[in-house]
């Protein structure tokens, strides 16, 4: 109940608590009027009558007050004023022994009723002390019941007696029943605030079961990569929580949209396909309901038909949608006698919801799953066309650098020079090309995971032994200076010794050749403390742009891919070393500063750390 009410209310009893004094002090003025007039104008008449007529007269400056809204106002001047004449009366009367004085109960009440517990608690106190004046003043002399009684007026015997008693009945009747109707009145909000709560209380109970049902059924689908187990098993919750005997979920077909019957639950395939043929509602934009026998304006009256003589009596087709894309439809059907409720289509449109995310969701993997399938078979033709083209083209190019030393070393006859420089260039170019082709083969076994190491303990010195001397004739045409700094103690790699110096192949020629003329190339190596090789190569070259340093080990990636770039090559020398490398279980990482070279170091683990430990007890 809202405070406006509760204030309302409060003035309506301040209306019917001033109608009661309006007629009680009515009749009370009257017959004071009365006495007044018929009398001899003696002071005793104007000691009765004129309190009388006066506590009449406040009741109209507190009708006005009420009317105007200040009704707390009102209710502290009406006790107040009725503490102070009931006063007068108790001691014009027989004084503290008089009657009147259970009049006191009165103001006492009416400032309970209408100003609250601590009110009457405050006018309770102010009767008990004008009592006690009352009796501190008797005891001191001052007796204004004597001046009533020399009249011949008693309120303690004869009509005067009987008429307060009279009076004090009414008073008590009028305060019963204003206490009644403040019970009643606080019974029926007692009531109204439990309807209030048996209200709220059922509507929490309804979202939390509709919440414990969303939470089951997610979880059920959200683990489902199949709508054909998906969908089925969806029904069969969605049923149980809707207390449904028989439905179905339908998909729309992606090529040519028709609605495809995925999952079925107590209604066998003919009467499926004869109720699509009845114009059963398909593709819908919110959900409808559809009671046999109720059908308006026409609709659907050869669907409605047909349910009846499938036996069912209602049936809720919700379509199954995300944003505007309309997946399906889900149809529930009840048998006669059972009709579904406003709550149902709340419930099931926020399950039509989760299903519709789940099916989108399976749908989507399964697109992506087939195209990943058809990328990994489109990227297997590519391995198989690389490795078959690879080969076929190594066994004619083998021949040309055979034929090509041959006839330099002049196994044939005498050659003039500009024969041999144009010769030299065949072989160099075939060769260039035979170190492509085998960059590819290997990208390919790669890719494919067919590379295998043929790992081993290798010294270091060998491998570099045998890379300079392939590399030491290209440094000195461009006058380049190259050191290895090695310690005498380094322990020898735990590595494949072809693919080990394949790595530094690569590696030394890429400084070489990115090293201007006059420039030094270094090799140096150490051991860490979690036993792994650390070698680094370290040129005085051209260097590489912060901008490209993450992007020199990509394949087919050139840092000057430009036509007019002064060093050749295929983009796969990297790439290969860095998966080469990660195959060996190290690392590869590169520092570098433009126009001031660059640091390339990688990591082999020593094969002393992959020594299994002497068994406990053996002898040497």
């Amino acid at each position: 109940m809202g405070s406006f009410d509760r204030i309302r209310r409060s003035y309506w009893r301040l209306d019917d608590l001033l109608l009661a004094r309006s007629i009680m002090s009515g009749a009370g003025s009257l017959a004071a009027a009365m006495f007044l007039t018929a009398g001899d104008g003696s002071d005793v008449e104007w000691w009765v009558g004129t309190p009388v007529i006066l506590v009449f007269l406040t009741n109209i400056p507190f009708f006005y007050l009420a009317g105007k809204g200040a009704g707390r106002w009102v209710s502290w001047g009406l006790v107040l004023v009725d503490s102070l004449f009931i006063s007068m009366m108790v001691a014009v009367t027989s004084g503290v022994e008089s009657s009147v004085a259970v009049f006191y109960v009165w103001p006492i009440i009416i400032a309970g009723l209408l100003l609250g517990a601590r009110a009457s608690y405050l006018i309770a106190a102010l009767c008990g002390s004008l009592y006690l004046a009352l009796a501190i003043a008797e005891s001191n002399g001052w007796q204004p019941r004597d001046v009533l009684a020399a009249e011949g007026i008693s309120a303690a015997q004869g009509l005067e007696a009987v008429l307060l008693r009279i009076t004090a009945f009414l008073l008590i009747a009028l305060l019963t029943g204003m206490l009644s109707n403040a019970l009643l009145q606080s019974s029926a909000d007692l009531l109204e605030a439990k309807s209030s709560l048996e209200q709220e209380l059922r509507r929490i109970r309804l979202t939390n079961r509709r919440l414990v049902i969303m939470d089951e059924v997610g979880r059920a689908l959200g683990t489902i990569q199949d709508l054909q187990v998906l969908l089925p098993r969806a029904l069969s919750r969605v049923a149980s929580f809707m207390a449904v005997d028989a439905g179905m979920i339908t998909v729309f077909a992606p090529e040519t949209g028709e609605p495809r019957v995925l999952a079925r639950q107590n209604i066998d395939e003919v009467a499926a396909r004869n109720l699509f043929a009845s114009d059963l509602p398909t593709n819908l934009e919110e959900i409808e309901e559809y009671v046999v026998g109720e059908a308006s304006e026409g609709r659907f009256e050869n669907t409605l038909r047909q349910l009846d003589r499938e036996g069912f009596f209602d049936f809720l087709a919700a379509p199954l949608r995300l944003g505007d894309e309309s997946l399906g439809t889900l149809y529930l059907f009840t048998r006669p006698q059972h009709r579904f409720k406003k709550t149902d289509v709340t419930l099931l449109r926020s399950l039509t919801v989760q299903l519709s995310i789940a099916i989108k969701n399976v749908l989507f993997t399964q697109e992506l799953r087939d195209a990943n399938e058809e990328l990994m078979h489109l990227d297997q033709l590519k391995s198989d066309f690389l490795a078959t083209m690879s080969h076929e083209l190594r066994t004619p190019l083998t021949s040309i650098i055979g034929y090509s030393d041959m006839l330099l070393s002049g196994m044939t006859g005498d050659m003039t020079d500009r024969q041999k420089t144009f010769l030299r260039n065949v072989l160099n170019n075939g060769e260039n090309l035979l170190h492509m082709i085998n960059d590819i083969l290997d990208l390919t076994k790669i890719e494919a995971g067919k590379l295998e190491l043929n790992l081993e303990p290798v010294d270091l010195r060998d491998s570099l032994t045998s890379v300079l001397s392939t590399i030491t004739p290209k440094a000195k045409e461009k006058r380049i200076r190259i050191g290895t700094f090695l310690p005498a103690d380094l322990t020898p790699l735990r590595a494949d010794s072809a693919k080990l110096v394949q790595i530094l192949l690569n590696l030394l020629s890429n400084a070489v050749k990115f090293t201007p003329e006059g420039g030094s190339v270094s090799v140096e190596a150490r051991t860490d403390r979690k036993g792994m090789v650390q070698i680094r190569v370290v040129d005085t070259g051209i260097g590489i742009d912060k901008t490209d340093v993450d992007s020199i080990f990509e394949r087919f990636t050139q840092v000057d891919s430009s036509p007019t770039r002064n060093q050749g090559g295929t983009g796969l020398g990297l790439a290969i070393t860095r998966d080469l490398i990660h195959l060996h279980g190290g690392s590869i990482s590169v520092q570098s500063q433009l126009g001031e070279g660059s640091s390339f170091v990688f990591t082999i683990p020593s094969a002393v750390r992959h020594e299994e430990p002497a068994p406990v007890g053996a002898t040497a």
